[in-house]
């Protein structure tokens, strides 16, 4: 397993210009927040995850923990000494309130950090992220007394949050828990209960839960993006040393480095290329976030929340799926070797794919996105995202031949979305042809989403590279990443529509019995 190294260049660079990190910090509170401020912290924070944190990912995975007969159990050697390290060190604080210890920084920033400890250790991060929401949730639904008591705790990581908010009949039917709790002073004898602090108002439960899950989901992308990037650069890795084979025009009787071979190059640009668009969608979702609490126009600020609920299925369903494929490619890479657990590579597969079913499997994501998202203020906001981009066609068409073929897959892309979305509106009074669109739907929209998020980084890398701002051959491969994505694999969106319009009709075709046949 090779060491970690955070993707600082294009966190920077997807901070800067993709999200705005400096209008997030012209707003009331977030003035420290500014890039060079803010990509110091980021720097401070790679370096402790590729020191402190990424050395045990590998050892914890082999060691897991450990149950003692007394029902106690103890995290891998070194977990614990690396958490009192994140503890101490004050990282855990970073994006929540000053009042209660925080650091005051915008949610995008947190999120980028939580990237770099999620390549790290996974394992570790889980427990970060669950904090987290907790802290999230209390904020807004806590009153002062909860707030007063738990927030400073939690916030500095010396108390942990965690979720238990199922049972084994019920799953993901979280109505079908049959848990009940009696208030102090009630029947029974409450010295005999797990004793509990009502948050809120009595049966909003389940609401507040959502303010703590939709959390928890962007940041699941999140970790499903660490674990595509720590793939990633391992592969990388592997194929700058591996010697195999010839490579076309490579001298007679020399072997070649299989990152010369076009194949394995195209895995290599596939993982590359998936990844940034992956971050460029997670980090727009957080920072429409931060828009929609702090932005000083209430108009503004209802907008960004309106696309920050839109985009959160999109980050937990698109980015765990991908990630998913972008881990198993690094496998690939490596070839045989790589179902070796020695070498590590399996690890990455083997963390990203819980992604996509903890924090609501991403066919959950799927029809919730196509049962409250699309409808979501009679249908405007998904309405109001088309319209965003197609409004890209002219800058790409201004941008010269080099972005042709991107405009003409982008077009292509976003009138297959538009066919998909008028059918599932019309659709909309069949609850079976809407649930057996969902997925395909969901993969459609994010995959468009992030292609057009990848050509509005290409055309910004290349008016940088264009003015002379910044590091040429840096600002060029953001482009050719870019367009590599639009151009290769945006158009896998257009065969997605026959299965969104196929309605539930053929998911029935088949008996149960004739399943087994």
């Amino acid at each position: 397993m090779t060491g970690y190294r955070a993707p600082l260049r294009d966190m920077d660079f997807v901070l800067r210009h993709v999200v705005g990190i400096d209008e997030l910090a012209g707003f009331e509170g977030w003035e420290h927040a500014d890039p060079g401020v803010v990509m110091d912290l980021l720097a401070e924070a790679g370096r402790f995850a590729s020191d402190i944190v990424a050395p045990l990912n590998q050892t914890g995975d082999i060691a897991g923990c450990v149950r003692h007969d007394d029902g106690s159990v103890a995290t891998p050697a070194g977990f614990v000494a690396a958490y009192r390290a994140y503890v101490e060190a004050g990282w855990g604080t970073v994006p929540f309130d000053p009042a209660y210890g925080g650091g005051g920084f915008p949610w995008v920033v947190g999120v980028a950090l939580l990237e770099a400890l999620a390549s790290a250790n996974l394992a570790l991060s889980v427990c970060l992220l669950l904090t987290q929401g907790a802290i999230d949730m209390l904020e807004a639904h806590g009153d002062d007394h909860l707030r007063a008591t738990y927030l400073p705790k939690l916030i500095t990581g010396e108390w942990t949050g965690t979720m238990c908010l199922t049972e084994p009949d019920a799953g993901s039917d979280l109505g079908k828990q049959e848990m009940s709790r009696v208030p102090a002073g009630g029947v029974g004898d409450a010295g005999e209960h797990e004793t509990g602090f009502l948050v809120g108002d009595e049966h909003q439960g389940m609401r507040y839960m959502f303010t703590m899950m939709n959390q928890a989901r962007l940041l699941v992308g999140v970790q499903a993006l660490g674990a595509a990037e720590r793939a990633y650069q391992q592969a990388l890795t592997y194929a700058g040393d591996r010697v195999q084979g010839r490579a076309v025009n490579a001298p007679p009787g020399q072997g070649s480095m299989i990152v010369e071979h076009p194949d394995v190059r195209r895995m290599l640009l596939t993982m590359k290329s998936s990844i940034e668009a992956m971050r460029r969608l997670a980090y727009w979702n957080a920072a429409a976030i931060d828009r929609s609490r702090r932005h000083p126009d209430p108009g503004a600020r209802e907008q960004a929340d309106d696309l920050a609920t839109l985009l959160t299925p999109l980050t937990k369903g698109w980015c765990t799926e991908v990630g998913t494929d972008v881990a198993s490619l690094g496998i690939q890479v490596h070839g045989g070797v790589g179902y070796v657990e020695e070498t590590g590579a399996a690890q990455y597969l083997r963390d990203a794919r819980i992604t996509s079913i903890y924090e609501g499997t991403n066919g959950i994501q799927a029809i919730d996105f196509v049962i409250r998202k699309l409808p979501l203020r009679g249908g405007t906001v998904v309405k109001d995202h088309l319209a965003r981009m197609a409004a890209v066609d002219d800058d790409l068409a201004a941008a010269g031949v080099r972005f042709e073929r991107t405009r003409a897959e982008l077009r292509s892309a976003l009138a297959a979305l538009t066919e998909a979305t008028v059918w599932l509106e019309s659709a909309a009074a069949s609850p079976n042809d809407l649930l057996a669109a969902a997925t395909p739907y969901l993969r459609l929209f994010a995959t468009v989403t992030a292609g057009w998020l990848m050509a509005r980084s290409a055309l910004i890398a290349q008016a940088e590279a264009d003015a002379g701002a910044g590091d040429s051959a840096f600002l060029d491969s953001k482009v050719v990443t870019a367009l590599f994505f639009c151009e290769q694999l945006l158009p896998v969106a257009r065969g997605l529509v026959p299965a969104v319009t196929a309605g539930a009709e053929p998911l029935f075709a088949l008996g149960n019995a004739q399943l087994c046949d």
